[in-house]
């Protein structure tokens, strides 16, 4: 889906595929909470996006409840509106505030807002997976440590 529309920049004279404006909100949400040592700047192109730019926000919560990362958009937008203190009336703002975030997925955006350990955070995609691959999945982020040898 995300690559079924694309926006284009022209730079150095040649013209670059880009993300629609509503899947570039999409990935500044992203960023913005999942996104590790997530810095005003994320917060900052969050609000830029919705309200400075044309996008239609309204298709970019179209597009995560679709994927099942509503809770993604939502976060970031509340989050947003919090650290920049802006207007709380905002449609966008309203609609994230309206949103309902499961336990489950309020319990994985703690685990990255609490800015921990790669192998946490990792954990929170296991819900996904088919239970057939969870041992390899834990495998691959499981610590390796080196045998001592003998001399």
């Amino acid at each position: 889906d995300l690559f079924q529309s694309h926006d284009s920049i022209v730079l150095a004279g040649r013209r670059l595929p880009t993300l629609t404006p509503e899947h570039r909100l999409l990935h500044a949400c992203y960023h913005a909470s999942l996104g590790g040592f997530r810095e005003l700047r994320a917060f900052r192109d969050v609000a830029q996006l919705i309200l400075v730019t044309d996008v239609d926000w309204e298709a970019s919560f179209i597009s995560a409840r679709a994927w099942r990362a509503e809770a993604v958009v939502a976060s970031a937008i509340v989050e947003t509106w919090q650290r920049l203190r802006l207007d709380p009336g905002h449609p966008a703002h309203v609609t994230a505030t309206a949103t309902v975030i499961s336990t489950h997925d309020r319990r994985a955006l703690d685990v990255f807002h609490a800015e921990g350990s790669f192998r946490a955070e990792a954990l929170t995609s296991l819900r996904a997976l088919p239970p057939a691959e969870f041992p390899r999945y834990l495998w691959s982020l499981a610590p390796f440590r080196r045998r001592k040898t003998r001399t």
